[in-house]
């Protein structure tokens, strides 16, 4: 008969605080560490140890890394912003006379969560694939959207920042960078992550030069502490985005604390 160790929510509770202290809480751990662990505390068997690790799996409180290393699944929240009537719109009235592949939306006030001050003027990111943005901008000003730019390249840029502040709610019409952390939400809106978000923030000196300086630091500190950030894929859009070492280094030179939780 195989013998399964019993966990109650109590005793799992004080040998997961045990296990904590054990290791250390913002560290990888290998399956022989685990297995230390487990014969210091209950009587050593590999058939129990195997039922320990599923069910220390099962409870969400560790997760595999590989087959030999684990790590403490998060208690950080995932970054789901609220999407408002003016987005929705947006989206609804684009996706009806196209079929977008890959494309997504987002606004500047939702970096204002993270902030010290608050920034009144709200810029809407619209980013879709190259052959059809000129269309989608033509449409939307058909619409009768009064602040719509297209933004395709530097030069357009340097237009862009000679009108856009004076603009209320303008749509920023760009390409979209392939392969971008986005997530689907609000039935068929793309969202980007929040991965995708800070990165685009780090890139950004012109059209985001609210958020800049000291204010972006607060963002990516109140970020990192309070929700579930991939360092993986910050790091591999930062680098389509031809930023990938200068974001580590930021990220190094200022929130070793913080990303060392992360990293696996």
């Amino acid at each position: 008969m195989i013998s399964i160790p019993i966990f109650t929510k109590k005793n799992m509770s004080f040998s997961n605080d045990k296990l904590k202290q054990f290791v250390g809480e913002n560290k990888a751990f290998g399956k022989k560490v685990l297995w230390e662990f487990y014969a210091n505390n209950m009587p050593p068997s590999e058939q129990d140890f195997f039922w320990y690790l599923y069910d220390l799996q099962k409870a969400n409180i560790i997760k595999a890394i590989d087959t030999e290393t684990y790590q403490f699944v998060s208690n950080k929240i995932i970054f789901s912003p609220q999407i408002d009537i003016f987005l929705q719109e947006i989206c609804k009235n684009v996706l009806h006379k196209f079929e977008l592949k890959e494309y997504c939306i987002w606004s500047s006030d939702w970096l204002n969560e993270f902030t010290v001050h608050q920034t009144m003027r709200n810029l809407i990111f619209l980013e879709v694939e190259k052959d059809v943005a000129e269309f989608i901008f033509y449409a939307l000003r058909d619409m009768n959207y009064p602040s719509v730019f297209l933004l395709l390249s530097k030069a357009d840029e340097a237009i862009i920042e000679r009108y856009i502040f004076e603009s209320k709610n303008p749509i920023i019409i760009s390409k979209i960078i392939t392969k971008s952390p986005v997530k689907k939400q609000y039935e068929n809106i793309f969202l980007p992550k929040l991965e995708k978000v800070l990165v685009d923030l780090f890139c950004d000196d012109a059209l985001l030069i609210a958020y800049k300086g000291q204010e972006q630091k607060i963002i990516f500190e109140n970020a990192l502490k309070k929700y579930d950030i991939n360092l993986r894929t910050m790091f591999n859009y930062a680098k389509r985005r031809r930023k990938e070492e200068q974001l580590k280094s930021y990220l190094y030179q200022n929130f070793e604390m913080e990303i060392n939780s992360l990293l696996i």
